[in-house]
């Protein structure tokens, strides 16, 4: 299943890449793995998280964590990479610059 780490306080809306690195241990250790089909419900951190595995899917399946907000350099990247998180949800940092495509190219190239 995809996992996604808003990185962003929704309280506050200070943008922190720490959450993510905080909540790693405790998704690989303290979710659920449901198998092919269906469905377990957990709470993390104090958020009800609910994983389903498609019935194609097989048990065991590797949590897939994606890191949401807080992506603004290639170093942000790297430090993500050497975790282990390999998908990212980045918008803020294109949406602000004045060539998205070579932004892209610039954090993940």
């Amino acid at each position: 299943p995809l996992i996604g780490v808003n990185n962003r306080n929704l309280r506050s809306f200070e943008v922190s890449l720490q959450t993510t690195l905080d909540l790693l241990p405790r998704i690989q250790n303290e979710l659920p793995r449901p198998l092919a089909g269906q469905a377990a419900t957990s709470q993390l951190a104090g958020v009800d998280v609910r994983l389903v595995v498609p019935s194609e899917g097989g048990g065991g399946v590797e949590r897939i964590v994606v890191t949401e907000s807080g992506i603004f350099s290639a170093a942000d990247v790297a430090l993500m990479r050497s975790h282990n998180v390999n998908c990212f949800l980045v918008g803020e940092a294109f949406m602000r610059a004045d060539d998205p495509g070579a932004e892209l190219a610039r954090v993940f190239g």
